[in-house]
């Protein structure tokens, strides 16, 4: 029985970028004996990315299948996805982005990384391409670039922007992806965490295979400070669902104090240095807000608003 991989794409009224991306697809090559499928879920329910598929369909070249998913929110669209490959007959899955363009080696090195390190998982570089009039102070900064690692590198989560995994994760592990934080992000995390809990092996490829474009409306200060914000308060949800709520908020209070008085006292600091040192500085404080936003039961939604187009 030949290897199926089915790619999962969700969009949301984003057309140019979506339109990007699977042209990119048109170049990818497939593995040697693995067939591959692409399933595209729009969120919007009047269907707006139809005709972008449409146009694209032809030049795919592999099975590509497109459907409407009306409810709202990232995991609405991965849980979906998961029902739709566990009623196929897919033996790895492909979770990528919608403002996100592939190599043509994405697949292949993807595979070949998967098998040469025994992996359950490959969690993949991507390389941000910023607009060409991002501020140079930002880029100087490093505010938007991604961790890297050595590849073969093991990791306890992975991101759904570039990750392979194995079907057995959804089909023998149970995972599903959690509703909590359908708008606030942060479900892949939890997920592969919950995979590594349960003994899957992750590993780290670092070769920028992936492209993310970043549109305009992220290269703004307000934007930088409260992904910060967003990232300490999704950590501190997926923390209180792992270890229980007073055991969480007594471990992270402290934590958030100490980001917050240590982000004010470096600000304090930074001002006569410029930029790029009091944006670090105000990231640790928002750090701060971000943890006691989740501590008192808050959620932010940061993928409520759709950046791009």
């Amino acid at each position: 029985m030949r290897n199926h991989i089915c790619i999962w794409l969700g969009t949301f009224k984003r057309p140019k970028m979506l339109d990007n991306t699977l042209k990119s697809f048109c170049e990818v090559e497939i593995p040697e004996g693995y067939d591959v499928s692409l399933i595209i879920l729009d969120n919007d329910e009047t269907g707006s990315a139809k005709e972008t598929v449409d146009r694209n369909i032809s030049n795919i070249p592999f099975t590509t299948y497109y459907e409407i998913n009306p409810v709202r929110g990232t995991v609405s669209q991965r849980n979906t996805f998961i029902n739709k490959t566990l009623n196929g007959s897919y033996s790895h899955a492909v979770m990528v982005d919608d403002d996100e363009t592939a190599e043509k080696q994405w697949l292949v090195r993807m595979v070949d990384t998967l098998n040469q390190y025994d992996a359950d998982v490959v969690d993949g570089a991507v390389e941000r391409v910023l607009p060409e009039d991002t501020p140079k102070w930002m880029i100087k900064g490093k505010f938007f670039e991604w961790h890297s690692f050595k590849t073969g590198s093991i990791r306890r989560a992975a991101s759904g922007a570039n990750c392979l995994f194995k079907v057995k994760l959804i089909k023998e592990m149970g995972l599903r992806f959690n509703t909590a934080f359908n708008l606030s992000g942060g479900s892949d995390t939890f997920f592969f965490t919950e995979a590594t809990n349960k003994g899957a092996k992750i590993v780290w490829l670092d070769e920028r295979l992936v492209n993310e474009y970043f549109p305009k409306s992220r290269t703004t200060k307000k934007w930088i400070l409260m992904r910060a914000f967003r990232r300490t308060s999704s950590k501190f949800n997926r923390k209180r669902l792992e270890m229980g709520y007073s055991r969480a908020a007594v471990t992270y209070f402290f934590n958030g104090v100490f980001q917050l008085f240590s982000g004010i006292v470096l600000t304090v600091i930074s001002i006569p240095f410029g930029p790029i040192p009091r944006i670090h500085s105000l990231r640790i404080f928002y750090k701060g807000l971000g943890t006691f936003n989740g501590i008192l039961g808050r959620e932010y939604q940061e993928y409520k608003k759709t950046h791009g187009e």
